[in-house]
């Protein structure tokens, strides 16, 4: 597939970013299995699966915010709402609000 604007040397620095194919893929973690962190159909970053650097591609989730989210479900498992994000260190209503349309649990 061509797209316009990506050439080889752009592909060469995207290619272990994008995945071409199946709706979702799934990876062992912590002994369990997880569908990988966007739902295709929505374009929702699942918050249960995402890592710290698909994170940050949330309006307002730097480094530390995410790494933050990762180290709260690390510790605490699974969010079972988006609005546990609350719970996290650095998370705040306005934060929230700004995320709330872009992520799923």
């Amino acid at each position: 597939m061509n797209v316009p604007g990506i050439g080889e040397i752009i592909l060469e620095g995207l290619r272990d970013q994008v995945t071409v194919g199946a709706p979702s893929v799934t990876a062992a973690s912590a002994g369990t299995t997880h569908e990988i962190t966007q739902d295709y159909n929505s374009g929702l970053i699942n918050i249960n699966t995402a890592t710290a650097s698909q994170l940050t591609a949330l309006n307002g989730i730097g480094e530390t915010k995410a790494a933050a989210i990762v180290e709260y479900r690390e510790q605490y498992g699974d969010f079972g709402s988006v609005d546990e994000l609350l719970n996290v260190p650095g998370i705040g209503e306005k934060t929230l609000a700004n995320i709330r349309g872009q992520i799923t649990v």
